[in-house]
């Protein structure tokens, strides 16, 4: 005799369900993948840089591996939006796959600094289009917002997660050779090339009569780059009252307010002024861009923290973050399911401010003798405080514009947000060697550390120095890296302050529930 076992009757669909078609789902994969590759290499490299800086000799170059990538990244971002709506999105994303893959061979046969960071500044050209051009066709392929909103945790989850698993690709390939972390890219980049010739499907998005705004694009990319090059620069090669660096920044001054007035009158602008004219456009983007101070500052020098520091092997250094992925997505499911039970959203970006706080201050009292468990509990705790923060607001910026006019948004939000992260890595990451230098020099003064001075110190070299020695370069990586989490709280409350001007509209179900932009 055969029994059946009841099942439980499924749960009906919302009457405003729309479910994705299978098709669409493999193309969202497809530029997930895109999206993830230009992530990850801004982080890919946190665990390879003191192999790398050892073996090429050029810890004085070490933040620019980091800050190339970022710089073109940020320049290319707005850009490639507008030429997204002017010669088509899905053309341009293959060609970002492209430009992309070519940085990578070049980085793959770098014998020196130099060469390195040309082929990390290709790479950021390629992975800045990616991005935001995976986010706009993303978008035009799912134009019910209800769609939209379920796949939307995913974002944070692939650009936080970038940031995770990245160092953990990069010490795990880098305990081999160092070059596999870019030989990784030619694969995955072919992946997603794949998926964006054959599983994206064409959009007819081009505009009939484009204008290409020449002056706007050159004005923004001065501007960016005297910001970069005058925060990388300051208080390390140059003094902060030095010609040059007085010169970047009124450099950098008049670029932006004359890029104003260019875009104010521009046919087709790459940042209009009608943006800034939506309070939480202002208010997400602002918020944002200081998020990407904080995140690059709080995680760009933590693997090779855990590996000079610590101890740690360059896979483990990648491994021991990983409890921060897993923080960002139990907050950000939870934000999501609040959000539609409720309907009411801004108090995660202010909770999630007040725990990134938090972990920051915990993270500033680590020492040498702090064990890697308790380090792993304050990377944790900084996954739930970003979690709790990002997939909503990113949700909001989709919630505020429909159509054409979200594509630009987002180009205009991803460049603020990666300015932040550009500068954060820029201003921080010379600040941990300016540290890290005078920590040295107090510790060991007079005193070449290995084969090719102190700039050419690996983990495996300050696994093999004396322990008088060993010690005073641990004390000096301790040192130069953790005052840092102190100076970036004050940045945390401004984003609070920011974020509490946050209008809580509804979350729409549906563009056709728009009834305009509100405005200031």
């Amino acid at each position: 005799m055969a029994f059946k076992i009841a099942r439980k009757p499924k749960k009906p669909k919302a009457a405003n369900w729309v479910p994705i078609p299978k098709k669409i789902k493999w193309a969202i994969v497809g530029l997930f993948v895109g999206m993830f590759l230009g992530a990850l290499d801004q982080s890919v490299l946190g665990a390879a840089l003191p192999t790398i800086v050892g073996e090429l000799n050029g810890v004085e170059h070490m933040l620019w591996v980091t800050t190339a990538y970022a710089l073109a990244a940020t320049v290319v971002l707005p850009i490639s939006g507008k030429m997204g709506d002017l010669f088509g999105h899905k053309q341009l994303f293959v060609v970002s796959i492209l430009v992309f893959i070519a940085g990578s061979a070049v980085c793959i046969s770098a014998h020196t600094m130099t060469a390195l960071i040309v082929g990390r500044a290709i790479q950021g050209f390629g992975g800045g289009g990616l991005m935001v051009l995976a986010q706009t066709i993303l978008a035009k392929m799912l134009p019910d917002l209800d769609q939209l909103k379920r796949v939307t945790p995913y974002f944070a989850i692939i650009f936080g997660g970038s940031f995770i698993v990245g160092p953990f690709i990069g010490g795990f390939f880098t305990s081999i050779d160092w070059r596999l972390v870019f030989w990784l890219n030619v694969p995955v980049g072919g992946l997603a090339l794949f998926a964006a010739l054959k599983l994206v499907p064409k959009i007819s998005d081009r505009l009939e009569k484009p204008k290409i705004d020449y002056a706007g694009i050159v004005l923004l990319s001065l501007a960016s780059v005297a910001i970069v090059l005058a925060t990388s620069w300051g208080g390390t090669q140059y003094a902060w009252t030095s010609p040059v660096i007085v010169l970047l920044l009124v450099g950098a001054v008049l670029c932006g307010v004359t890029f104003a007035f260019v875009e104010r009158d521009a046919a087709q602008p790459i940042i209009p002024w009608s943006l800034f004219r939506n309070r939480n456009f202002v208010v997400t983007t602002a918020a944002l861009t200081v998020f990407g101070v904080v995140m690059m500052g709080a995680l760009a020098y933590l693997p090779t923290y855990l590996q000079m520091v610590s101890g740690a092997s360059a896979t483990k250094s990648g491994l021991f973050l990983m409890p921060m992925v897993f923080g960002m997505f139990i907050t950000g499911m939870f934000v999501m399911v609040i959000e539609r039970r409720t309907k009411r959203y801004k108090w995660a970006p202010l909770t999630g401010m007040v725990v990134i706080a938090i972990s920051l201050g915990l993270m500033n009292t680590m020492t040498p003798a702090t064990s890697v468990g308790v380090i792993m509990v304050y990377v944790g705790l900084l996954g739930l405080g970003m979690g709790l923060s990002m997939q909503i607001l990113m949700l909001v910026i989709r919630n505020e514009y429909q159509g054409d006019e979200f594509a630009v948004a987002t180009a205009g939000n991803r460049y603020f947000q990666q300015m932040g992260m550009t500068f954060g890595a820029a201003a921080i990451g010379a600040l941990f060697v300016a540290n890290l230098q005078h920590q040295l020099t107090q510790r060991l003064p007079g005193m070449p550390v290995g084969a090719g001075g102190r700039g050419s110190l690996t983990p495996d070299m300050v696994a093999a120095l004396p322990p008088g020695v060993r010690s005073a370069v641990i004390e000096s990586y301790n040192y130069a890296l953790t005052p840092i989490f102190i100076y970036i709280i004050p940045l945390v409350v401004v984003a609070f302050g920011i974020l509490w001007r946050l209008q809580e509209n509804p979350i729409r179900s549906n563009i056709n529930d728009y009834g305009g932009m509100p405005g200031m």
